[in-house]
């Protein structure tokens, strides 16, 4: 914007740029106090009693073609909070096929719980804590 400044020459006045707010609600009229959602607008200046409008809640702006995000395989009663560390390290007993269990008991009855262990591990693909403690629950252990 252009005005006549002072002593007859001209002066270049730049508008402070629109608010995040004002640009997404396409609202670029000049400065002023950002809204909040379902907050009143004042009137104009000069209009004396003048009633307040209110404004109506906007829907969260989301990218254009987007999916709204839901949450997917949630059962009733189930937590979406993790697991506390302790609960992931402790160990857990693996589910063993009724061939597999066969050999770790012969094993563990032959004092060969190294070797059960590392049959565990092998076949199920799980460490060796859940090993030990799976070959262990096996024979009462």
């Amino acid at each position: 914007m252009v005005v006549n400044a002072p002593g007859g020459g001209r002066k270049v006045i730049q508008s402070p740029p629109a608010t995040a707010r004002q640009q997404t609600d396409g609202q670029t009229s000049g400065p002023g106090p950002a809204q909040t959602q379902g907050q009143a607008q004042a009137p104009p200046q000069g209009q004396v009693g003048a009633q307040p409008q209110p404004t109506t809640p906007q829907a969260p702006l989301q990218p254009a073609g987007a999916t709204p995000i839901a949450v997917v395989g949630v059962q009733a009663g189930e937590s979406l909070e993790p697991p506390s560390p302790l609960d992931m390290l402790s160990p857990k007993i693996a589910q063993v096929p009724p061939q597999l269990a066969a050999r770790v008991v012969t094993l563990m009855n032959k004092r060969q719980e190294v070797s059960a262990v590392r049959l565990l591990c092998d076949e199920l693909r799980i460490g060796i804590l859940d090993a030990q403690k799976t070959a262990r629950s096996l024979v009462g252990r």
